[in-house]
């Protein structure tokens, strides 16, 4: 039998007998009625639902035999009958409902079952986790948080202080034993994790990223480690200096959010965007001279209209955003024993548009004329700004936003040259907070 055809006869058979009582004179009246019950407002779509409640796991008496419950449990624990006095051994389920945190204690079963009908997979209350999860994201470094509850009652009756101790003892001891399973892979040597920074540096097309692992690789036989984190994947470049290095691609038009997840993981202290930009002052610089952002002035066209003269007039909508005074420092303290091209320290300007025009160049080069340079980054510095992570920029020049082809010779050079320069700075050691 095929459920939805059951489905459409009931309804069909029922919307029959509605409309057969159903006999209304107005014509206006009844062309909307007819109209209604043609559209199924009497019988709504079927619904149709995955559960999600329970995942199988061992049976009691394979956990007996694998020493995780005590032999006794194989007697106790069964389901038995008067056909079957011995009973037979009962198989356990794990729940993977979702636990709902409050800031009060929840008493009134009435306000538990509002909550279920907004959200049908809850089926535990506690007051802990979301106040810990919220401290653990409001500091500069996130950590991820799990809640590990063993029932101690039920809402809306009274709490047997014996079984509250022994869920506490449960919670207690599955704590105990997942952290002995090395589900959290901790480092080998606490004492050097807590020495070491983590860097991530983000690079936004492919010769950035290939510029980065042929410089930072650790030899041609020796492919860096990939960590597949949410959609991107995070390459492991290894300790340089007192700090474990990793890199990411993120293409100009993605969102900055997907980072969130790896930025979550790894927990760097510090993200570094290292590649190329457009120059903004052909008499002050070179092409692939290097820039170092103190600040970065976002833009977003909010709207353009037509000048005095006819021409386009555009209305910016802009954001300033500051470097860590601290990391910018570093850089700059790295910069005098640099024996390669020339670095320059100042703002940048970003957007989400390449530039290839040297008119409008030139009028966002009015919003501040000590402007350098820019990039299409502009996603990604306000995302880390938000989230209180440290962030630079480090770009060199590969072309001046005129329109002109860009060299590849050229390219190829400023992003070794701002890739060296990174790597100079990290070597250095203490880039960043830990």
């Amino acid at each position: 039998m095929n459920i939805f055809d059951y489905r459409d006869r009931l309804t069909d058979d029922y919307a029959s007998y509605v409309e057969s009582f159903i006999q209304i004179r107005d014509r206006a009246i009844r062309s909307y009625v007819q109209q209604q019950l043609d559209q199924g407002v009497l019988w709504p779509d079927p619904l149709l639902q995955l559960n999600p409640l329970f995942a199988q796991g061992d049976s009691i008496d394979e956990l007996v035999a694998q020493g995780v419950l005590h032999q006794e449990c194989t007697r106790i624990f069964r389901k038995k009958s008067q056909d079957d006095p011995a009973g037979r051994t009962l198989r356990l389920h794990k729940h993977q409902e979702s636990i709902a945190s409050s800031n009060h204690l929840m008493r009134n079963p009435l306000i538990l079952k509002q909550w279920r009908e907004i959200a049908r997979t809850v089926v535990v209350v506690e007051m802990e986790a979301a106040g810990v999860y919220q401290a653990a994201q409001a500091i500069e470094r996130q950590y991820p948080v799990m809640a590990i509850r063993g029932i101690s009652d039920i809402v809306g009756l009274e709490r047997d202080p014996q079984w509250t101790a022994y869920a506490c003892q449960t919670a207690a001891a599955f704590a105990y034993a997942f952290l002995l399973t090395d589900s959290l892979d901790p480092p080998k040597s606490a004492s050097a994790a807590l020495s070491r920074a983590t860097l991530l540096l983000v690079t936004t097309n492919e010769l950035e990223a290939r510029t980065v692992l042929a410089l930072f690789g650790q030899g041609p036989e020796q492919k860096p480690a990939r960590r597949f984190i949410g959609q991107n994947v995070y390459y492991a470049l290894g300790t340089i200096g007192d700090a474990n290095v990793f890199m990411v691609r993120m293409e100009p038009d993605q969102p900055a959010e997907i980072l969130w997840e790896g930025v979550q993981a790894l927990a760097p202290s510090t993200v570094i965007a290292v590649g190329l930009a457009f120059g903004l002052h052909p008499a002050r610089l070179r092409l692939g001279d290097i820039v170092v952002s103190k600040q970065v002035l976002r833009y977003e066209i909010r709207r353009i209209s037509t000048s005095i003269d006819g021409g386009p007039e555009y209305h910016f909508r802009l954001q300033h955003l500051s470097a860590p005074r601290r990391l910018y420092d570093r850089f700059r303290d790295a910069a005098l024993d640099w024996q390669g091209t020339e670095v320059h320290f100042g703002p940048l300007l970003s957007g989400s548009i390449v530039i290839a025009e040297s008119e409008f160049r030139d009028r966002l080069l009015q919003l501040d004329s000590a402007l350098l340079g820019g990039d299409v980054n502009a996603n990604l510095y306000s995302f880390m700004a938000e989230r209180n992570v440290n962030w630079i920029a480090v770009k060199s020049i590969c072309a001046w936003a005129d329109g002109s082809k860009i060299d590849e010779m050229e390219e190829a050079t400023a992003a070794e040259n701002a890739v060296r320069f990174v790597q100079h700075v990290i070597e250095q050691g203490n880039v960043s907070e830990r």
